[in-house]
C-alpha cells in the first residue's frame, strides 16, 4: 500500500525509549480507510503483521455500513501492551468518532470524553482514559 509506513519505521519514529511520559499508554496511527478498500487493507495489515504477536489481523468491529470509511488503529507503540487496540476501528464508538471528526473538522489537536480504552476491553479492564488526537 503506497504512502503507508511500515511497523518498522513507525517503531523507529516514535521510539522514545524510557522517557515516554507517565500515564501515556502509547502512540498510534491510525489511517482513514475507505470500506470500499477494506478487503485490501487488511490484507496488507495481515502481511505487516504476520511475524508478530498480532494473529489474523482485521477491523474490529467490522463496518456497520452507516459511514464509508472506518478509523481503525494500525499501528501503536508500545505495540506489546496494546495487542488488543490493533485493527479497533475508532469509528465504532461515538465518543471516538465525535473527537476523530472535530479533529478533522477544525484541523486541530482534541481529546476524547472519558472511555475504557480498547486495549482494557480486550483483557476485561475497565480502567478509563482519554484519547489526544492530533490530525495529520
Amino acid at each position: 500500500q503506497e504512502g503507508n509506513i511500515s511497523r518498522m519505521e513507525f517503531s523507529r519514529l516514535v521510539d522514545f525509549g524510557d522517557a515516554l511520559v507517565d500515564g501515556i499508554y502509547g502512540i498510534s496511527w491510525i489511517p482513514c480507510v475507505s470500506v470500499v478498500d477494506l478487503p485490501a487493507f487488511e490484507a496488507y495489515g495481515r502481511q505487516q503483521y504476520a511475524n508478530s504477536n498480532v494473529r489474523n489481523f482485521h477491523v474490529k468491529p467490522p463496518p456497520d455500513g452507516t459511514d464509508p470509511q472506518i478509523m481503525p488503529v494500525f499501528l501503536i507503540q508500545p505495540e506489546d501492551v496494546n495487542l488488543g487496540a490493533i485493527g479497533f476501528n475508532l469509528f465504532s464508538n461515538p465518543a471516538r468518532k465525535k473527537a476523530l471528526d472535530k479533529a478533522r473538522d477544525a484541523g486541530m489537536s482534541t481529546t476524547t470524553a472519558r472511555i475504557i480504552l480498547a486495549q482494557e476491553k480486550e483483557e476485561g479492564g475497565g480502567n478509563f482514559g482519554v484519547l489526544y488526537i492530533t490530525p495529520v
